[in-house]
């Protein structure tokens, strides 16, 4: 029955309702096709004719532009950025390098991925710059990318809990955070620019950079290892929130971990946040 006309059914067949049905299909296809590729072009036209500005500062899109910019504003500060990165970096022993020449092979489980810096102004106009991979070359099925958080009811009892038993609370936030835990993949690449004397040398990762799959897992599998050497047990009820037994009075301390942010409720937290510092930077 297709519709009513005058209280009288109106019927249709199946072959004039299939017919309708399709028409119908086929024009909402060519519609949002026709609007996908509208948006798309747009898209694409704003990005290339954008200039990408922050309070007023121009932000590279390459490490040679930020040295041009440098140059062209007669002070060295993205340079300085970039220097920093990288020392951060070493500091951390996250490259191994090798000779020019040496070979990675696939069936050895390498992997090769293209390297570079993006830039960006922080809230108080500090130049930043950070390292990151392009993961689009790394095939990381083999591994976990997935992390948990703390859930938010978890968070609400442990400021219930801190009031009631008058305990102090701190919280605070792992700089480079994921750049401290291993890589768990085998990725080789080839020093540019920004790593200075080792430049076109073979580069191995130590260490879990921004833009791979990974991090986020292998920084919370790193994380947890260290929190369970400090004395601390996940909650049954929430994986991210960590107690322990304490010393200092009949209660627990507690820990919760949302990616790299923390927060520390026991009658001490200093002890531990001191502890945290020490490990991570």
């Amino acid at each position: 029955m297709d519709r009513y006309y005058r209280n009288k059914a109106v019927w249709r067949t199946r072959q004039d309702c299939q017919f309708v049905w399709n028409q119908l299909e086929a024009y909402n296809k060519g519609l949002q096709s026709e609007q996908v590729k509208k948006r798309l072009s747009r898209n694409v036209c704003n990005n290339r004719n954008k200039i990408q500005k922050k309070f007023g500062i121009k932000i590279p899109g390459s490490a040679k532009e930020a040295l041009l910019l440098d140059k062209k504003n007669g002070n060295n500060k993205w340079a300085e950025a970039i220097l920093k990165e990288m020392g951060m970096l070493n500091q951390l022993s996250a490259f191994e390098y090798h000779n020019p020449g040496k070979k990675f092979s696939k069936e050895d489980g390498w992997q090769c991925t293209p390297m570079h810096m993006i830039f960006d102004i922080k809230h108080d106009l500090r130049y930043k710059a950070w390292f990151v991979v392009g993961d689009h070359g790394v095939d990381s099925s083999k591994h976990a990318s997935c992390s948990l958080t703390v859930q938010d009811i978890s968070i609400q009892l442990m400021l219930l809990i801190a009031v009631t038993n008058n305990l102090g609370m701190m919280a605070g936030n792992i700089g480079n955070a994921f750049c401290t835990a291993p890589c768990v993949e085998k990725i080789w690449s080839v020093a540019g620019d920004d790593f200075g004397p080792p430049k076109r040398s073979g580069v191995t990762f130590k260490r879990a950079l921004y833009g791979l799959k990974t991090v986020s897992a292998s920084f919370h599998k790193f994380l947890e290892d260290f929190l369970r050497e400090l004395g601390f047990e996940p909650s049954r009820v929430d994986q991210d929130l960590w107690i322990w037994k304490s010393d200092e009075y009949e209660g627990y301390d507690y820990l919760a971990t949302h990616v790299d942010g923390i927060i520390i409720v026991t009658k001490d937290p200093t002890k531990y946040m001191d502890e945290i510092q020490q490990h991570f930077l």
